[in-house]
Formats: structure tokens, sequence, C-alpha cells
């Protein structure tokens, strides 16, 4: 397993990489849950400086750029496909009809919110699709119960 490291403290360099991205764990839709999910740095415009690359999920306040500042980074492995996200904490059963881990979706507040800035959550498996999830302890349990 690679080393995680803090925005922070050290800034990715590879802008052709995929990248790991994650945040402490917090309070999403009720739960605490630590998404963790890929991304490549895209090149985005700073105002009157350079442009820089940044994750797109960063905050642009029409001056400055800034990220969650417990925002963490790795080098993804090959296993991790982008839009590929885990969320800790969430704890699903497998589907009762292929054995595969559901699929976690998420809607953000705004265009291009990340994993941590949800509105709703949503589980995608075999033949289910259940959708717009305001608690994500109330989709666990219904995703969970099994007869």
């Amino acid at each position: 397993m690679k080393e995680w490291k803090l925005w922070r403290e050290e800034r990715p360099t590879d802008n052709k990489a995929l990248y790991r991205w994650r945040v402490s764990e917090r309070k999403i839709l009720g739960m605490m849950l630590r998404p963790e999910w890929s991304e490549k740095l895209h090149l985005c415009g700073m105002g009157f400086s350079d442009l820089e690359y940044w994750p797109t999920f960063s905050d642009w306040n029409g001056y400055t750029r800034s990220v969650d500042p417990s925002l963490e980074w790795r080098l993804a492995t090959s296993q991790e496909a982008e839009n590929n996200i885990y969320w800790g904490g969430l704890d699903l059963l497998q589907c009762p009809f292929t054995g595969a881990t559901p699929v976690v979706i998420y809607m953000g507040k705004f265009i291009g919110a990340p994993p941590y800035r949800p509105e709703w959550l949503g589980i995608k498996s075999h033949m289910v699709s259940s959708l717009g999830w305001a608690s994500a302890e109330a989709m666990r349990t219904a995703w969970n119960t099994r007869p």
C-alpha cells in the first residue's frame, strides 16, 4: 500500500497520473463516512496569475483556489479505476443476485462537487437502482435488510 500525503504538506506533481483522494472521516448525510476516490489533476485558470493543476473539486472564490484542509492523496494503483468511489464506514452487504459489491453513487450539491459534499446517495446493483437517499443510514439499513 502506498503512503498517503497531506495536500497542504506536499502537492502532486505529475499532471498525467491518476491519483487517489480522501478526506478525514466526517458526518455525511447523518453517518460518519470517509470517502476515497480516483481522479486526475486538471489545468485550472487562476484569475490574473498563471494556470495551475488542481483537482476538479477544488474550491474557487474568484481569486484563489483551495481544498479541504484534511485532503490526502497518493498515486492510484492499476486496480483503482477512475470514478471508483469507496465509502469507508458504509459497510454494505453484497448483492443478493450477483454477490458483487453494490455501487454507491452520489449527487453533489454543486457541479463538480466531491463525494464528501453530497446532496443524496444511491445504490446501483444488478436489478436494483435506488436513488435519492438523504440519509446514508436509512439507505444502508434498507439495503442490508434481508428476508
